[in-house]
Order: structure tokens, then C-alpha cells, then sequence
């Protein structure tokens, strides 16, 4: 198992480019976002004194208060995010794609991967789509009807473990949902750059899910359990320490770079271990 894990993680780190390329094209739209919301805040509410107690450690009360107070200056904001999200989808879809195509082929390097991201991207953008309807589809099938039947929980349950427990289970039925769509869409992609047509790289998504239920839900569990894992550790380090100073914020900056660097390495972790399963599995 822990050969098997090493030689996943080798295979990772040959396709480090591509993964450098991720992560830079996360950081320069992160940037953009941050920029533009540091100018709208900065030039509206640059002297509130709210500003000073966040300095102090995050307070999600002054956060709403301020977001209530100000709905003009943070809807102006949300505008530009609703521009900005579906060019990050895209972009996002056009280098993963071209990552996956990649591992596939056996091919390195970042301009591979752009030429091949792009290359593929409609098909791929249609691939996507269709997995978020399959996850929606979760939400109406399972979610509303939950909704219903439960109400308000005050009133519905004498007591909070019903609807804890009832919460809990929905969690982890979704989570279930979201991890063997998640090994769907990325077997079915695979499928298309091997030359199948794609209603069929769909279908052969659906056997591969059906084949390698086990072993998706592996993959799927660990790497979850790696980002909580990392998020756990990214509060022992972080904490609630607000913005001091200056060398406080440089560290911020830099333990969050890192961790950001270390998801998009995991996830290519997760890439090929869904290719190595079909290598070993089915042919």
C-alpha cells in the first residue's frame, strides 16, 4: 500500500509544472479578486473603525454589520465576482483538462498542458456541466425533501439528537454523492482522451464508478481526509490572530501560498490515482 502510495506521489511530482501553473493561475486570480475588494473597501470604508477591531482578530458580528450597513459597496463587489467566477471556470477547466490529458498521455510540462487544455475544453466544459447537474440532482432528489419533512427543528424534533444525527447522515450521503461523481468525472475524461465519443466516455464513466466503487471511495476519503487534516493544521498555526503587524501578515500570506500549493499537488495525487486504477483494473 505505502509502495503503491510512493509511486503515485512520484508520478505527481514529474508533472510539477503543471501543477506550478494551477497554483499560479489560483494566485493571480486570487490577487484580482483581493485587489478589487481592497480598493471598493478601502475607498468606502478605508476610515471605519470596524477595520481597526478586525486588525485585532476576526469578528463575524462587525463582518455582518458592516456588510448590512454598506449593501451598495459590497454588491458592487459581488457583480464583479459574478464576472470573474465563470472566466475562473473556464480557465480552471482548460488547465485541469490539459493536466489530465497529460497524465494520460504520459506527456510534461506546462505548454502541453495548455494546448491540450484548450484543445479539449469544450468537451471537458461539457463533461463539468454535467456533473454538477448529477450533484444538484442530489440536492433535489435527497436534500428538498429533507427540507420538508423537517422543518423547522425546534419544532419537529423534541430534542436536538434527531436532527443532528438526521444531519449528520444527509452529510455523509452527500459526501458520498460528491466523491463517486467526482472519480465519474474524471474517469469519463480520461475515456475522451483515449478516443471515445462522449456519450459513450459517459457511459464508460458510469462502469468505471459502478466497477471501482471501493476504490474511488478510498481515494476520495483520503484525500478528504488530508484537506481537513491540512485545514486543521492551518488553524493550530493561524489561529485568530487578526493583522497586528506587517510581519504577521507576510507570514499569513506565506503559510497560505504553501497550503494553497500543497491542495493543488493533492489533487493531482488524486488524478492519478484514478488513472492508476484504471491502469491496473481495466487494462
Amino acid at each position: 500500500m505505502l509502495q503503491r502510495l510512493k509511486h503515485i506521489w512520484n508520478r505527481t511530482l514529474t508533472h510539477k509544472s503543471e501543477v506550478v501553473c494551477i497554483y499560479a493561475f489560483q494566485l493571480i486570480f486570487g490577487l484580482l479578486i483581493g485587489c478589487i475588494f481592497y480598493c471598493t473597501v478601502d475607498d468606502n470604508l478605508g476610515q471605519s473603525m470596524a477595520l481597526e477591531h478586525l486588525a485585532l482578530g476576526f469578528d463575524r458580528t462587525i463582518i455582518m454589520d458592516m456588510v448590512n450597513s454598506n449593501d451598495e459597496v459590497f454588491s458592487g463587489i459581488i457583480s464583479w465576482v459574478t464576472i470573474l467566477i465563470p472566466c475562473y471556470l473556464i480557465i480552471s477547466i482548460l488547465l485541469q483538462g490539459g493536466l489530465l490529458f497529460n497524465i494520460k498521455r504520459g506527456e510534461v510540462g506546462f505548454k502541453s498542458q495548455i494546448k491540450n487544455g484548450v484543445k479539449y475544453l469544450l468537451p471537458f466544459f461539457g463533461i463539468v456541466l454535467f456533473s454538477i447537474v448529477l450533484v444538484i440532482l442530489f440536492v433535489v432528489v435527497v436534500g428538498l425533501p429533507y427540507k420538508a419533512i423537517v422543518g423547522d427543528p425546534l419544532t419537529t424534533f423534541s430534542s436536538e439528537k434527531p436532527f443532528v444525527f438526521s444531519l449528520m447522515a444527509l452529510a455523509v450521503g452527500f459526501s458520498l454523492w460528491v466523491v463517486l461523481i467526482w472519480g465519474f468525472s474524471i474517469s469519463t475524461r480520461y475515456s475522451y482522451i483515449n478516443g471515445i465519443s462522449f456519450w459513450k466516455s459517459i457511459k464508460t464513466g458510469f462502469i468505471f464508478v459502478k466497477n471501482h466503487l471501493i476504490e474511488l471511495l478510498s481515494i476520495g476519503y483520503l484525500l478528504l481526509g488530508i484537506h481537513i487534516l491540512l485545514g486543521f493544521i492551518y488553524y493550530l498555526i493561524m489561529g485568530d490572530r487578526g493583522a497586528p503587524s506587517w510581519l504577521i501578515v507576510i507570514f499569513g500570506i506565506v503559510i497560505q501560498q504553501v497550503f494553497s500549493i500543497t491542495r493543488v499537488f493533492i489533487r493531482g495525487f488524486g488524478y492519478i490515482a484514478v488513472d492508476q486504477v484504471e491502469d491496473e483494473f481495466i487494462g
